[in-house]
């Protein structure tokens, strides 16, 4: 039986995370949201997620730092960049950092699940390959 997907939403607006929620209801990922990112980090030690969507502008930790430490601990969990600021240098910036892709506020139904979907193919690729080299490493043995 296959992992069920894990995705963290982190945004200090609850319409923000009611939203998200709302758009990925009908798909089978299993969607937890916090409202900040320090809630995000507890999260994250104590369950593993396949994809992390934060807010760029939240008090304390911001989404662009969330990011640094997710990026740091876990290089492999790809994250997207929710943002009501949508410049073109903070998205920039923000994929400098290691942002997967940028989701400007608002966004609609099919730009949130083109994100997501990107994100969770390129996981998927990463985990195809990953196999393939521990079988060849195997087979080498």
């Amino acid at each position: 039986m296959e992992r069920q997907i894990s995705i963290l939403v982190v945004d200090d607006e609850q319409i923000v995370l009611d939203s998200v929620k709302k758009h990925l209801r009908k798909t089978d990922y299993n969607v937890q949201t916090v409202s900040s990112a320090q809630k995000a980090l507890q999260m994250i030690e104590e369950m593993e997620f396949d994809l992390v969507l934060t807010d760029l502008m939240m008090p304390h930790i911001d989404g662009l730092e969330l990011m640094k430490i997710v990026k740091s601990r876990y290089p492999k969990v790809p994250v997207i960049m929710i943002t009501g600021y949508a410049a073109a240098d903070t998205a920039r910036q923000a994929t400098r950092l290691g942002a997967f892709d940028n989701v400007a506020k608002p966004f609609s139904k099919v730009e949130l699940i083109t994100a997501v979907n990107r994100a969770l193919d390129f996981v998927e690729q990463m985990r195809a390959s990953e196999d393939s080299a521990t079988r060849d490493d195997i087979s080498d043995s």
